[in-house]
């Protein structure tokens, strides 16, 4: 008897867990609903949040698909070489993207590409190369371009320098490309404004750019040679060459302006950073997509300066004693005064315009460009 129920018991158990996996075969076989994404970013590497300049991208993106109710989502290459690239394009306009963003001009190729074969979806370059005295870029109805005013931003840290107390400056740049000559040019006139402003007799300035983006030992003993000339402050336009710049400043206590995304965290020795609001770049860009009766700046370069709060100064974070808060401010707000109000003389800062750094008219300011 005993047996008989044993034998019985287990028959139930089996039949219970057949029952119950048949149960979820049947659920695994109904149609799981797809969301499209409506915004799609494109990146390089594996997590968008391992990069700050993307990252900051991501976020404007993030901040405007949430509050708008709009789906969005970043889709790795893993590198950008070109068929990689235009296949994960393909993937994201698979999934029903209406508006690819990318950051920097390293994708240019690729989007370019895939909007000829796809009119009906909208690209979007945050940082890209832009219509320059050096080159044009090709434009399309479906493409919108987003560049900086990196003379501004220059402009504003070397001014924030010279105020802060350092007479003897270094500018670094990665490859002498636009964007990267107008961050020194601006830097350049930046520090002639406050000498002038201050009555000094010199500023001695360092100018130099690599031919490349890459850290190494080289731009580091290049760097620490430059603080041991004397040298107190570098401004380093230069992607990953400039942690290169920190690490020489940190071993010789001196000082780096930081670039593009506020870099205090990367090193104690960064006093500020010129920063692009890549954040605020993003969300203007949808807004004109979605709010602005569908006026998406197709075959258009929107250039955002200080007057368009695409560029500034990180001052939450610097490590100034001088240059405070409230001096910068009163600076920006003069700056939107001469803009803004009629009949007002203009602050001019040079960017395209000049062909090379010692163009720029400077009585006060020494370049010695290397």
């Amino acid at each position: 008897m005993k047996r008989f129920l044993a034998l019985f018991l287990a028959f139930i158990m089996l039949f219970s867990l057949v029952a119950c996996g048949g149960g979820t075969e049947e659920e695994e076989q109904e149609p799981v609903d797809v969301v499209a994404t409506e915004i799609a970013l494109i990146i390089e590497g594996d997590k968008v949040e391992a990069d700050p300049y993307r990252n900051a991208i991501w976020e404007g993106i993030k901040i405007y698909g949430t509050i708008n109710e709009l789906t969005h989502k970043w889709y790795s290459v893993g590198s950008n070489e070109l068929e990689a690239t235009k296949t994960t394009i393909m993937t994201a306009i698979e999934e029903g993207a209406q508006i690819i963003i990318v950051g920097g001009s390293d994708f240019e190729e690729a989007v370019l590409s895939m909007a000829q074969e796809h009119t009906d979806i909208n690209f979007v370059i945050i940082d890209g190369p832009g219509q320059t005295a050096e080159a044009e870029s090709v434009m399309y109805e479906n493409v919108a371009q987003v560049i900086f005013k990196e003379e501004e931003a220059g402009y504003l840290a070397g001014y924030a320098a010279v105020m802060e107390g350092y007479r003897s400056l270094g500018f670094i740049g990665g490859r002498d490309v636009p964007s990267v000559k107008r961050y020194g040019y601006g830097f350049v006139q930046g520090a002639e404004a406050a000498a002038q402003e201050l009555q000094l007799e010199s500023i001695d300035m360092k100018y130099h750019y690599l031919g490349h983006f890459d850290a190494s030992p080289e731009v580091e003993a290049m760097a620490q040679s430059w603080y041991e000339e004397g040298v107190e402050v570098i401004f380093a336009t230069a992607g990953a060459a400039g942690d290169s710049v920190m690490t020489a400043a940190e071993i010789l206590g001196k000082k780096v302006i930081g670039v593009d995304i506020d870099q205090s965290m990367e090193s104690g020795t960064v006093i500020t950073s010129a920063t692009k609001n890549l954040t605020e770049a993003v969300q203007t860009v949808l807004a004109l997509y979605y709010h602005e009766h569908d006026q998406f700046p197709g075959n258009q370069i929107l250039s955002m300066g200080i007057l368009q709060r695409g560029v500034g100064l990180a001052m939450d974070t610097a490590r100034m004693k001088n240059f405070t808060r409230d001096h910068y401010e009163v600076m920006i707000q003069e700056f939107l005064a001469a803009a803004t109000t009629e009949g007002a003389e203009q602050i001019v800062i040079l960017g395209d315009e000049v062909a090379d750094v010692a163009d720029i008219p400077v009585t006060i300011v020494t370049v010695n460009a290397e």
